[in-house]
């Protein structure tokens, strides 16, 4: 296909000290059981904000 013709790039935005924290819990004795994993993604109103800013600055 080669490449498009038009330009573009990629911006990507994370949160490298986020002060939200999940849990990873033993769901079973079985190894074969995943275990349950509950991140906690983005739950302090902080970890939010600095998200939010940061996308903004990347549309500038």
């Amino acid at each position: 296909q080669g490449l498009h013709r038009f330009s573009g790039f990629t911006a990507s935005v994370c949160q490298l000290r986020p002060e939200s924290r999940g849990t990873i819990r033993i769901a079973s004795g079985d190894a074969g059981v995943k275990p349950a994993i509950q991140p906690n993604y983005l739950d302090t109103e902080n970890d939010r904000r600095t998200m939010l800013d940061g996308m903004k600055l990347a549309r500038r």
